[in-house]
């Protein structure tokens, strides 16, 4: 079988073609789009299974149009597989340029490691990281649990400057 539908997020055979086709034109089939920079990533439902029979059914595809990611492409099996496929995508198009943005810097108020880093991430969480708490990061929280700053993410590196006022996220 390589028609598929959807009953909420979860992928179900459909051997009807006709109400494959009926059901495939009405549904929501778009699991997220989100843009970064150039690069704006989409994915979607396909509702064909893509694997030719090779292992488990691919029936979501990630893909990314436009920046340095453009082409690139990956597929999966479930609702919850492409919704992780698409963050990683995000994150990486937001890795592979040069990002200027603020983001929160924070400390966590829970682990279970003796020496926790402190939390970085941006608005949609398209750049999320766990960085060493070092004397500059010390200086910029002034002994406050978060605050937000501008940020530089260069390949992946990121760079904090000045502190910004509060955000409302």
């Amino acid at each position: 079988m390589n028609r598929y539908i959807l009953e909420g997020h979860n992928p179900v055979p459909c051997p009807n073609i006709i109400e494959w086709a009926e059901r495939l034109e009405k549904a929501d089939r778009r699991v997220d789009k989100t843009k970064v920079g150039e690069t704006e990533i989409s994915t979607v439902f396909l509702g064909i299974d893509h694997s030719f029979a090779d292992g488990p059914p691919l029936l979501f595809e990630t893909l990314a149009f436009g920046g340095e990611l453009d082409g690139e492409q990956e597929l999966c099996s479930t609702w919850e597989q492409a919704e992780a496929q698409h963050l990683r995508m995000v994150r990486r198009a937001a890795m592979s340029k040069d990002l200027q943005q603020i983001v929160k810097l924070q400390i966590p108020l829970f682990s279970n490691t003796p020496n926790p880093g402190a939390l970085v991430y941006n608005k949609d969480r398209s750049y999320l990281a766990e960085i060493p708490i070092t004397k500059q990061i010390r200086r910029l929280l002034k002994d406050r649990l978060k605050i937000y700053v501008l940020a530089t993410i260069k390949n992946g590196v990121i760079t904090l400057s000045d502190e910004q006022p509060a955000q409302d996220w």
